[in-house]
């Protein structure tokens, strides 16, 4: 079988899994589904966008873009078709994660069994079960975001100056368009942007140039004809977001914060993906995950075992992951995480970096442990990861065969 071949055979395998988990975990019923995912895009199609008066709250004034997309789901096909098909979609996030995984372990058949464990680990997480198949579009968008990640690490694996632009430009459009859609996802972008300047894969800031313009370009497409609207009829781009500096007279002068999230000091803030763990301070329903607290542990490890690499160059080069991928890796998952803290700390923004948490803990068996004992160590923690794994539960209810009701 050609590498063409395989991968779109694994691509097919996560798809599907992402549709068999959806079936089984059942039709999608959370809140935001209830109050504007399905009556965001019926009002902007219908016309009733300008005339209902506040029917959503300030979700009302979200970009409808993403659900726009998801409608049709929703409303033209039996409920379990849509959410299969909407299964199927976000599990091509497992598959792009599955590449970074290859790719950080080396690439192939030697780093098969580590970027299969990452995968699974990754696409068990707690806030990708309680996603999958839902509308919350935190998952939906993480596609893309993964599929970033994955093309922009191959200029470090792969090196090539004729594709370096190309593979910059997917990127930063792939991250463009999922801020775009989700103005969360603009921690990732933020975080491409510092790991490609701090680790460049060729000349610094043309490779900064080349992923910052397509950015910009994707959310211009995606958010700028939406933003326009709600400068035009309420006088801010974001509205009801950054209105302290908007100061836009349809909403408080306020900037939107939801401050419950955040660590209310400096002790909090260093133990923070701990205490989430353990007292669900990230999100308004019960859920435990230890994956980001054990990220959190491994890329402070990993980043000193780089930095002593690169001026040593051990002798474990044969097995240990490669410096500079890994360093670009590790460097955009810290930036995410920091940036989120400082500006949302709501659990289900950061889907995409829970889902990469376990691979930067198999990085770092990986740098002491080869063969038998590598796998054995990584499955272990695997299996940690999944028995003491609780997901949220925002709603579902069992399929019925119609539209979604």
């Amino acid at each position: 079988m050609s590498e063409r071949a395989r991968l779109g055979a694994i691509a097919a395998l996560c798809c599907a899994a992402g549709a068999i988990a959806s079936l089984i975990l059942g039709q999608d019923a959370n809140w935001d589904l209830l109050n504007y995912h399905l009556y965001n895009p019926w009002a902007f199609l219908g016309g009733h966008w300008s005339t209902d008066h506040h029917p959503s709250g300030v979700q009302n004034y979200f970009n409808p873009a993403l659900d726009l997309l998801v409608y049709p789901l929703l409303t033209t096909v039996p409920d379990w078709v849509g959410g299969a098909l909407l299964g199927a979609f976000q599990g091509l996030a497992f598959f792009a994660l599955f590449v970074i995984a290859r790719e950080a372990f080396g690439g192939g058949a030697r780093a098969l069994p580590m970027a299969l464990l990452a995968t699974v680990a990754g696409a068990t997480s707690a806030m990708t079960i309680a996603e999958i198949g839902t509308t919350f579009g935190d998952l939906t968008t993480a596609v893309a975001v993964l599929a970033a990640i994955a093309i922009a690490q191959r200029a470090y694996t792969r090196p090539d100056e004729g594709l370096l632009a190309r593979r910059m430009a997917a990127a930063g459009a792939l991250l463009g368009v999922a801020t775009g859609l989700k103005l969360t996802n603009a921690v990732f972008a933020l975080a491409m942007a510092g790991a490609i300047a701090g680790i460049a894969p060729g000349r610094r800031w043309r490779s900064l140039a080349w992923f910052l313009v397509p950015a910009g370009l994707g959310l211009a497409a995606i958010h700028g004809p939406w933003s326009a609207l709600l400068a035009w009829k309420l006088g801010n781009p974001i509205f009801p977001f950054a209105n302290r500096w908007f100061e836009s007279p349809h909403y408080w002068i306020s900037n939107f914060t939801a401050y419950e999230y955040f660590p209310e000091s400096w002790y909090e803030a260093v133990l923070f993906p701990l205490l989430a763990a353990l007292d669900n301070r990230t999100t308004e329903l019960p859920f435990r995950d230890f994956r980001l607290a054990a990220a959190y542990l491994a890329v402070l490890l990993l980043g000193a075992l780089l930095l002593v690499r690169a001026r040593l160059r051990t002798a474990s080069e044969a097995t240990a992951p490669a410096t500079r991928p890994s360093a670009f890796l590790l460097t955009f998952l810290a930036i995410a995480y920091f940036a989120w803290l400082e500006t949302f700390s709501i659990q289900r923004y950061i889907v995409a970096l829970e889902m990469l948490a376990p691979l930067a803990c198999l990085l770092l068996i990986a740098f002491h442990l080869s063969g038998t004992a590598r796998l054995v160590a990584g499955t272990v923690l695997v299996a940690l990861f999944l028995v003491t794994t609780k997901a949220p539960d925002w709603g579902r209810r069992g399929w019925e065969g119609g539209a979604y009701s």
